[in-house]
This record gives structure tokens, C-alpha cells and sequence, in this order.
């Protein structure tokens, strides 16, 4: 992986934006150190700080304490960071994080809400809310306990030469760069997944499936038998049902084609009475329903013909008004015809004229509508109005249909009743049998009855079974599906029991594994500690081993009599030149090829040491390796020393008159 870009806007002494370009110009010439001069104040630190807030973000307190001051008091309060990298498989990551308060006028550094996006490719894949996917993203590019063996402090780790490791954050650290701490990590995930699939599994066993199973036999057994009592019963129906068709035959046979009749007689027997009786009822009816309406239809021609006296002069009202009307309008047309301002008329005509003309004119009419239309009386004798007609008409209508309607349907009774009497008797006097044929008859026809009613017990019977039947086959389904379900669930335990058993011999290869690496990489380490502290270090001869538990990853200085030597011990010096040969061995045994990042490389070395930095340690730290220093750390001197290993050097100028850092190309005196 490789840092491309580092961008600052409103950070420290970064007052506008500023980008800061770390691409290497020709990656093919295997120069590999990228140096960043600047005074002290001019902004290497927040460099490295910028690097870390953007991959990992940063605390509220953190980003609004580092808020340019100048910007601050003129109104501003947003900063931005941002970091383009290329991955190992020439992928471009951009991230991207901006901190705004909400209300400028608040020191509260509370009030900052942060917003992260980070695109892939150029597509993003991170939104604004998306720290907790980010979180989850970043540990498989650089993780954080990894982060602080790549981009240091060279003033501050020394905290490396410590002879403990509080809370094991450096050995957890430490496996991480090593390519261990995956494998652990798998391993606990494992065994989570073991634990949950135990828990979460199914528990059905063999025991379930045999009681499941002697469920679907009973009910088995039930269905069965019933269907076998179904059959019977059905064998049973169709017995009765043929013995009752020979009784019907031989009664055919005997008694003719009124065999079906006689079977009935006793039926139509009790018909008869029934009908005798409704036929009397009916008469008793319709002799009170005469009584009560013969006065209205002895009066019944009488009332139709006031209904038509009464339409009639209504008609000859209506046609008196008309020829009236008529009369009156020949009048004024012959009026106007004679008038003297009529165009046709120049003198004013007698009265003589005027009646002639208005007396043609009205036989005119007559001819036309004063004949008297037919059915119309002579004279009104009535003088209703129309209202008091319309009354009066309704009235009679609802007299004549309360008083006869009665009658009219008990009358339809009767008659209804009357003909099914006769007819029932009709058919018994076609029954009339001798005594012997009567004795006959009634022991056929009792024999029908009896087989009538074991058919119909035995039926009913077998409705029942039918629904019992039913209910069996339904139990009988329910256990079946009962037993596939207990089937399948412990087919489903047995593949789970498979599956934790794969799981668990997995997890004990990978702890097989991890303490295999363990001892591998410890032994790697230590042999690259050693080589370089040898390289670094004054004093290296005076060390003749450099011990690193496998387990607990505490390193033990071994001097030339195989005495311990204590990290405490040694000067501030050579805890640097050791941290530094401890994190070149990581960097050169880790499966992770990443950035290497020093801030003030050389500050609290002496001469020589540093000489051994320039010359044996940078070039070969890693393929890129950013270099933050001042001009008393890598000077002129060291500059020509490190030049073939250089692939840029850019210079962080603070302009006090803009009161802002910023980039200029080229190092310190040379461009």
C-alpha cells in the first residue's frame, strides 16, 4: 500500500485547503523515501496527526483544539482532512472527514458534528453515517493497534523499551503486524459460531423420531380399521338396498302397475282426511266471506257505472272549455282581420260584415272541434270537481278489492282442495283389494317398511364412520408430517453435529497453527531485531541475542556473558535505535507490506547513530517511507547521503504574513 495524498484544510497552521502530494514521480526506480522538511511550528506533526484522524477519526476535544485560530476568530469552524491511498492491488481508497459546529459562536467542542465518505474506485462506498462500517473496513486495510509501527513519533518510541505491557495492547499489536492476530481471531469466531450453533441447534433425536413414529402407526391401525367397518357397513347398505328392490318387484309383480299406489294407500288414506278437512274449512270460509261482500257485489255494476258517469263529464268539461276558448279566439281573429290598419283592408267594414265573417269562421271551427265527442252525456249531473272525482274514484277502487279479495282467494282454496280430494279417492278406489290380496299387501308392505328402516339406521351408521374416518386420516396426516419434521430435524442435528465437530477440528488446527506462527514469527523477529540493532546500535556488538517469548511477545536483551540486560537501563539513545530495529523486524517479518511514517527521526541521537539511521535504516524501511524532519535532522550532508533513495522532497514553508503553512517543491536549499 502506498499514501498518495494527505489533504488539510483549516488544521493548525494549515489555514486553507493544501494538498500534499506523496506520489512517488516513477515508481520503477525503487527510490522509496519521500522527504517532508519544515521548521519546527510549520506543520510535519500535523501531518502525521492528519494521517491518523483520517484512517481512524478523531475526538471532538482533539479536532476543535487543533481549529486554526486565526480562521476561528474570523468566523470559521469546519476542518477537513483527507487521504488517498493506493491499495496492493492498485485500487484507489479515498477518505474523506469534515468537522463543522453548529453554531460558531459556541467554544463547546461538542457542538462539532463530524462527516465521513470514502470512495473506491472513484464510487463511494461510505456515506455520511457510515463510521460504524468504516470502523469495520479500515481493520482490514490498517488496523489500529498496527498503525502505531508504521506512523511514529521517532521522539516518543521509546515507550517500545518498556519492560511491561499494560492490558497486553502491545501483544495484541504486535500479532497483528505478525499476521497472528487474524488467525486468533478466526479461531474465536469459531468457537463463538461452535457455541451458537449448540445453542441454536436442533435437539430432536432418535428417541423423537421413534415416538413420532409409533404415532403414524397407531393412527395407522385406527384408519384401517375403520376403513374395513366401512366397507362392511357399505356390503350391508347394498344387501338391504337389494332386498328392498325384490320386495318392490314381487310387489309389482302381485298387484300390478298400482303396486307404487298401494305402498301408499295408508299415506293416501291419511291425504284424504286431511284434504276432507281443509275442503270444509274452506267452505266454512267462504260462506262468512259471502255474507260480508255479497251487499258490494250485488252493487258492483252499480259503482262501475258512476266510475264511467263520473269519466264522462269529466270529458265534457273538458270539451266544453275547449269549443269555449275556440269561440273567443275566431272573435278577436276576425277582429283583426277587418281592421282598418290590416294591409288588406282599406275601409273600415260594418257590423254586418264583421258577424258574417266571425259566424263562417265559427262554423269553420265547429266542423274542426265542436263536435261532441263520443260517450260523452248530455248534461253534468254529478258537478264533481276533478279532485273530489279522483277521491272518489280511489275510493270505490279500494271497496271493491278489500271486500271481494278475500273471497276471491278462499274461493281458489276450495277449489285447490276439492281437486286433490278427488283425486286421492280416485286412486284408492283403483287400491280396493280382495281379503287375501289385502293380507298380502300388508305383509309386503311391512317388510318394505322394516328393510326401509335398517337402510336407514345403517346409513346414518355409515355417515358416521365416513366423518370418524376423516378424523383419522387428518390425525393420520398430522402424525406423518409430524414424523417428516422429526425426521429432517435430526438429519439437520446430525449434519450440525457434523458441522461443530468440522468446526472444532478447524479451531484446534487454526490454535495449532497460530502457535506454530507464534514461535516462527518470534523467532523471524528476534532474528531481524537482532540484525539491525546490530546495524544501528554502537553497543551492538555487546548484545548477543535478542530473546522474544512466543507467547507474551516480552523481548529480553541478551548481552555477551548471556547476562539479561534491562530495557530501563539503556540510554534514551539506544531505547530509540532499539524501538526502531523492534519495529524495522516487524516491518520486514509482517504480512502486511504498508507506508512507513517518522516524525523527527533524528532529534536525541548522537552523530553516529544517526548516521547509522541515514545510511542503514531509511533506505531499506520500507518500499515508501515519509520522512518529516527539520533541517538539523537530515542536513545538506545527510541529503546527499539519502538523494539515490529519494523519490520527492517537498518543503513546508509558515508565511507569517498569511499566517498559513505552505508547500513549496523541493528541500530546504534544493529544488
Amino acid at each position: 500500500m502506498r499514501l498518495d495524498k494527505v489533504i488539510l484544510d483549516n488544521f493548525k497552521s494549515f489555514a486553507t485547503r493544501t494538498e500534499l502530494d506523496l506520489g512517488d514521480p516513477d515508481p520503477t526506480d525503487n527510490r522509496n523515501v519521500i522527504l517532508v522538511g519544515g521548521m519546527n511550528g510549520s506543520g510535519k506533526t500535523s501531518i502525521l496527526e492528519a494521517i491518523n484522524a483520517c484512517l481512524y477519526g478523531a475526538e471532538a476535544d482533539f479536532v476543535f483544539a487543533r481549529m486554526n485560530r486565526s480562521n476561528f476568530r474570523r468566523g470559521r469552524g469546519d476542518v477537513e482532512l483527507g487521504l488517498d491511498l493506493t491499495l496492493d492491488n492498485d485500487a484507489k481508497l479515498s477518505i474523506r472527514r469534515r468537522w463543522s459546529l453548529e453554531d460558531i459562536g459556541s467554544r463547546d467542542p461538542r457542538s462539532l458534528r463530524p462527516e465521513l465518505r470514502v470512495t473506491f474506485n472513484g464510487s463511494l462506498v461510505i456515506g455520511p453515517n457510515g463510521e460504524a462500517d468504516w470502523s469495520e473496513l479500515v481493520d482490514l486495510v490498517i488496523p489500529e493497534g498496527v498503525s502505531q509501527f508504521f506512523f511514529f513519533d521517532g521522539e516518543k518510541i521509546q515507550e517500545l523499551a518498556a519492560d511491561t505491557d499494560p492490558g497486553g495492547r502491545l501483544r495484541e499489536s504486535m500479532e497483528s503486524v505478525l499476521g497472528i492476530q487474524l488467525y486468533r481471531t478466526l479461531a474465536t469466531d469459531l468457537e463463538s459460531l461452535i457455541s451458537r450453533t449448540r445453542r441454536a441447534g436442533a435437539r430432536t433425536g432418535s428417541s423423537q423420531v421413534l415416538e413420532a413414529q409409533a404415532q403414524v402407526q397407531r393412527a395407522t391401525e385406527d384408519a384401517d380399521a375403520l376403513r374395513s367397518e366401512k366397507n362392511r357397513t357399505e356390503e350391508e347398505v347394498a344387501a338391504l338396498a337389494q332386498e328392498k328392490e325384490t320386495r318392490e318387484v314381487e310387489l309389482r309383480r302381485s298387484f300390478g302397475a298400482g303396486a307404487e299406489l298401494l305402498a301408499q294407500r295408508d299415506e293416501l288414506v291419511k291425504q284424504r282426511s286431511h284434504l276432507e278437512v281443509e275442503l270444509g274449512a274452506a267452505n266454512e270460509g267462504v260462506i262468512e266471506a259471502a255474507k260480508e261482500s255479497l251487499p258490494f257485489v250485488s252493487l258492483q255494476s252499480q259503482l262501475g257505472a258512476l266510475k264511467v258517469r263520473m269519466h264522462g263529464e269529466r270529458r265534457l268539461v273538458e270539451w266544453q272549455a275547449a269549443v269555449r276558448v275556440g269561440r273567443e279566439r275566431v272573435a278577436q281573429i276576425a277582429s283583426r282581420l277587418i281592421n282598418p290598419s290590416t294591409p288588406c283592408c282599406k275601409r273600415t267594414p260594418d257590423a254586418a260584415l264583421v258577424d258574417t265573417f266571425a259566424e263562417r269562421l265559427a262554423i269553420a271551427l265547429d266542423e274542426e272541434i265542436a263536435l261532441r265527442p263520443h260517450g260523452v252525456p248530455d248534461e253534468i249531473l254529478l258537478g264533481l270537481s276533478a279532485e273530489q272525482q279522483t277521491t272518489l274514484d280511489g275510493q270505490i277502487e279500494e271497496l271493491l278489492a278489500k271486500t271481494t279479495g278475500r273471497l276471491r282467494l278462499l274461493i281458489e282454496r276450495r277449489t285447490k282442495a276439492l281437486t286433490a280430494l278427488r283425486i286421492a279417492e280416485l286412486q284408492l278406489q283403483r287400491l280396493s283389494v280382495s281379503e287375501t290380496g289385502e293380507r298380502q299387501l300388508n305383509a309386503l308392505l311391512q317388510d318394505i317398511t322394516n328393510i326401509n328402516q335398517n337402510l336407514g339406521r345403517k346409513r346414518e351408521q355409515l355417515r358416521e364412520i365416513e366423518l370418524r374416518v376423516e378424523e383419522v386420516e387428518k390425525s393420520l396426516r398430522e402424525a406423518q408430517k409430524k414424523l417428516r419434521a422429526a425426521e429432517a430435524e435430526l438429519v439437520t442435528a446430525r449434519e450440525t453435529q457434523q458441522r461443530i465437530a468440522i468446526a472444532e477440528r478447524t479451531r484446534m488446527a487454526v490454535l495449532e497453527f497460530v502457535d506454530t506462527m507464534r514461535h516462527s514469527r518470534a523467532t523471524t523477529l528476534q532474528e531481524k531485531c537482532l540484525e539491525m540493532y546490530r546495524r544501528l546500535s554502537s553497543w551492538g556488538e555487546n548484545i548477543r541475542e535478542i530473546k522474544i517469548d512466543p507467547d507474551t511477545y516480552y523481548v529480553t536483551l541478551v548481552g555477551s556473558h548471556g547476562e539479561e540486560i534491562p530495557k530501563a537501563e539503556l540510554a534514551a539513545g539506544e531505547k530509540e535505535i532499539y524501538a526502531i530495529s523492534l519495529l524495522w523486524g516487524l516491518a520486514q517479518t509482517a504480512q502486511r507490506k504498508l507506508p512507513i511514517v517518522i516524525d523527527t527521526p533524528l532529534a536525541r541521537l548522537d552523530s553516529l547513530h544517526r548516521d547509522n539511521i541515514v545510511k542503514k535504516y531509511l533506505p531499506t524501511a520500507g518500499h515508501q517511507v515519509i520522512v518529516l524532519s527539520t533541517d538539523t535532522e537530515v542536513d545538506a550532508e545527510y541529503y546527499a547521503v539519502l538523494e539515490p533513495s529519494v523519490a520527492k522532497a517537498v518543503h513546508l514553508v509558515f508565511d507569517k504574513t498569511l499566517e498559513r503553512t505552505v508547500v513549496n517543491t523541493g528541500y530546504f536549499w534544493r529544488s
